[in-house]
């Protein structure tokens, strides 16, 4: 809980997974009024082909369903990340992700990165799709000075006798890790800052923030914040609910996840006072809605049997965790890149850890499928060949393991050379070798190499590819999966392993 200044903070109680929190907020009223109030708060689940015993859309509207019957006021809020990657939304741009999401019926749904995935046109289609309003308040188009069109900078909600206002904040690296086309990034605090004063002013008596930030670049961009409530958004890690202050929430690779929080709100001629009781629920716990299920299955069979198509088997274990691909060299990573080099037969292939997208652990003997790929795969990234220097090689590295420690999606992964670093030194200051056929890179020499078009434009910091030489955009018709699947098949069965190719030193 963030407080004026004027009001002492109330005891916290903190328990494994519960937290008992007490608040208040400057309102001056003439009698004390009372109200329960539910928030639940998710994100992501852009991906509707779950594996077993994954919890997702169909079980939190179960959950939803659940709460709205028992409890009096109940909020429902998206921290975003929902559009996309997902096995559907290469094909209609999260379109099918909206009218699901119209059945939940959110109260608002924050702005994340990857809702950038498909550009800003897109998303502004989707929120005219949407029974609920979408909201950010730090991304604007220079062209008009004001939001995106269609998104609202916040909301405010009358929830009985109190009025609740939300507003949302996504990472300003959006602008350069999705190749934004015409929007920029306000200081965080700022737009924070102006936008709960509007709230404050219609009458909030509660402000709540959504921040698709992880815990640290949160306490980088505030010292003090204006909200009363704070709901970060962290897809990191593994699944957890933790708290920080009296206030503040943060939700950690919870996929699959919800928070439940019960607000006792009071206010009187003074102030507004609340107690908060928070739960982290695990959706497989609940059964399938339905109804949402039967829509679910109607999209699945939109892409037919090609989910199912069995292509070969890997007798080696694969994980494609967050983690996994985002913090060093990786088996089925390094089977894509080398895919990718010996099609087109160039020297060096780079891609990037956030091309991968499963989450997921495939035991020795695991038969994959074409729905697997999908899933793995889920971006419209085609191949670029191009030439580049040894000292551009180099340079392009860094980039990729300048964020390391905060698993970023640049991570690079790498066929056709050898790299030594140490992850410890300074940004930018980490590579310490690179070897191409058991010898050095010379600076001066021009190596080819195959990449992802969105990394060649630029995208995950990787400004340094523009420059590149393009010899030839390949692939205009075929997908990265596509790749990957035909050398599963032509192989049958595949044993990819960690071989050294990216070694971290630990001097």
């Amino acid at each position: 809980m963030i407080l004026n200044n004027k009001i002492a903070a109330l005891p916290l109680l903190i328990v494994i997974g519960l937290f008992i929190l007490c608040g208040s907020t400057p309102q001056v009223y003439a009698i004390a009024i009372e109200e329960q109030v539910t928030i639940v708060f998710t994100s992501g689940m852009a991906e509707i082909l779950l594996d077993r015993g994954q919890g997702g859309l169909g079980q939190l509207q179960t959950l939803l369903q659940s709460l709205r019957t028992h409890k009096k006021n109940v909020i429902f809020l998206h921290g975003g990340n929902a559009l996309s990657p997902g096995i559907l939304s290469m094909n209609d741009r999260g379109a099918h992700m909206i009218t699901i999401l119209n059945d939940l019926n959110p109260a608002a749904m924050a702005l994340s990165k990857s809702e950038f995935a498909h550009q800003e046109d897109n998303l502004s289609l989707r929120t005219f799709e949407a029974g609920f309003p979408l909201i950010n308040c730090n991304i604007y188009d220079p062209l008009t000075q004001g939001t995106i069109e269609g998104i609202y900078p916040h909301h405010l909600l009358q929830v009985g006798n109190m009025k609740i206002g939300v507003l949302a904040v996504v990472d300003p690296e959006v602008v350069s890790d999705y190749l934004t086309q015409r929007i920029l990034a306000k200081n965080i605090n700022t737009a924070v800052t102006r936008n709960t004063k509007i709230l404050r002013d219609k009458g909030a008596d509660i402000v709540i923030l959504i921040a698709d930030l992880n815990m640290d670049n949160f306490n980088a961009n505030f010292s003090n914040p204006p909200v009363d409530i704070v709901l970060l958004d962290n897809l990191a890690g593994t699944p957890d609910f933790t708290q920080q202050g009296n206030s503040l929430f943060e939700l950690k690779g919870h996929e699959g996840h919800a928070a439940v929080i019960d607000l006792d709100i009071v206010k009187n001629d003074s102030q507004t006072r609340w107690t908060a009781t928070a739960k982290f629920v695990a959706l497989n716990d609940y059964p399938i809605d339905p109804e949402i299920e039967k829509k679910i299955t109607m999209y699945l069979g939109q892409i037919g049997d090609i989910l199912h198509e069995k292509i070969g088997t890997t007798w080696t274990p694969l994980d494609t965790s967050r983690k996994a691909v985002r913090s060093g060299e990786n088996a089925f990573a390094n089977f894509t890149a080398d895919t990718l080099r010996e099609y087109y037969q160039a020297d060096i292939a780079l891609i990037n850890g956030g091309s991968f997208r499963a989450n997921k652990f495939y035991p020795a003997g695991s038969t994959l499928t074409s729905g697997d790929l999908l899933k793995e795969l889920p971006f419209h990234n085609q191949a670029v060949k191009l030439k580049v220097s040894g000292k551009m090689l180099k340079l392009i590295l860094e980039n990729g393991l300048s964020r390391i420690n905060e698993q970023k999606g640049r991570f690079p992964h790498i066929s056709g050379i050898e790299v030594t670093y140490i992850p410890n030194n300074p940004p930018m200051q980490r590579v310490r070798s690179i070897h191409i056929k058991g010898k050095p890179v010379e600076p001066e020499t021009f190596y080819t190499l195959v990449t992802l078009d969105f990394l060649a434009n630029g995208g995950d910091g990787y400004e340094v590819l523009i420059n590149a030489k393009r010899i030839v955009t390949v692939g205009k018709t075929r997908l990265l999966w596509e790749y990957v699947k035909n050398q599963i098949v032509k192989e049958e069965t595949i044993s990819p392993i960690i071989d050294g190719r990216m070694q971290a030193l630990h001097p």
